[in-house]
């Protein structure tokens, strides 16, 4: 029941994913998912009822009170207690990072971490925290680097991927005092081989520029503004190619033979940066999978997290992905 186009683009988004060979609960109320659903009967496709659910203008202190029936409430302890393997919600960010917390938390964890892969030339850069966590802590900062570490290397594969704490100059002693302090924290880690610190690096290498990095540690304030300003600078470099082509059409003879290769390039590129196509971001430090979705999320980024959370899953049971 969560997110701007919620019921419908959530259930849409199911429809689309039970071809994937997956049992979906669908948490919510039942008669406006069954609007939705309008007569189609899937056999891996159930409702669990509840008329209770958290707004997206919810403060998260009023969220507490109601937290146990809502459907972001039941869905996680659906997982907490081995009925589902993993959740995905495209609702109240804030709300499913206190829900996750409260039902799938990690031992030895102080606070979830969430995660997001930031398209590049070459290979994606893990970008987190991303806006779960606005009052970070330098030990909130090495958890999180730990945890990022973790989910890459089982993620790609890679023994021991790079990471570099976010800061304003690459050299040690930079930025404010909590990220000085998580600096030499890291470092210490690193040292007795927790995992591979890489010191400070600047906001250009989260684009992939400059040295390889494959994880990138921040505050959830950073983050989250780095996301959004990655996902509107890529629509807005898309349509500025999009009408510098057009131009280019109109006066060069020569444009339209190399229109079709053009097109499709541009096209591949657009995948790369589509939200949609990545489904959801995943919160780091619990027992089981968590996918947060963005709450504009359509149908297609719906099935896409659905996807992915398969796979992760799979992954973990030492299964072949799809």
């Amino acid at each position: 029941m969560g997110g701007d186009y919620a019921p419908e683009s959530i259930v849409e988004g199911a429809i689309l994913a039970s071809s994937l060979g997956v049992n979906l609960t669908l948490f919510g109320n039942e008669d406006e998912v069954n609007r939705v659903l309008d007569g189609r009967d899937f056999s891996n496709i159930k409702i669990q009822h509840t008329e209770e659910k958290v707004d997206m203008g919810d403060k998260v202190a009023s969220v507490l009170r109601k937290i146990p029936e809502t459907s972001l409430g039941l869905a996680a302890r659906s997982a907490s207690e081995g009925d589902s393997d993993g959740v995905i919600s495209a609702g109240h960010s804030g709300a499913s990072v206190l829900v996750a917390s409260k039902y799938l938390k990690r031992k030895g964890v102080r606070k979830p971490v969430l995660g997001t892969f930031m398209p590049t030339s070459d290979n994606p850069v893990f970008l987190l925290d991303v806006g779960a966590n606005v009052d970070t802590k330098a030990e909130d900062l090495l958890m999180f680097a730990q945890l990022g570490s973790e989910f890459y290397s089982f993620w790609s594969g890679k023994k021991s991927p790079t990471v570099g704490l976010l800061n304003i100059g690459s050299e040690k002693g930079k930025g404010d005092r909590e990220s000085a302090k998580a600096y030499e924290l890291m470092e210490m880690n690193a040292s007795a081989g927790e995992f591979n610190f890489v010191g400070n690096i600047e906001g250009r290498q989260v684009g992939g520029q400059g040295e390889e990095i494959n994880v990138v540690v921040c505050d959830g304030f950073v983050g989250n503004v780095i996301l959004k300003f990655a996902e509107g600078m890529a629509i807005s470099l898309m349509t500025m190619f999009g009408s510098e082509l057009k131009k280019s059409a109109k006066n060069n003879i020569f444009m339209p033979l190399a229109k079709s290769a053009i097109k499709g390039s541009l096209k591949n590129v657009k995948k790369r940066l589509d939200y949609s196509e990545y489904g959801g971001a995943p919160l780091l430090g619990l027992t089981k999978p968590f996918f947060i979705c963005h709450g504009s999320s359509n149908p297609k980024a719906i099935f896409n997290a659905v996807k992915n959370m398969k796979n992760l899953i799979m992954r973990q049971n030492g299964e072949k992905n799809d």
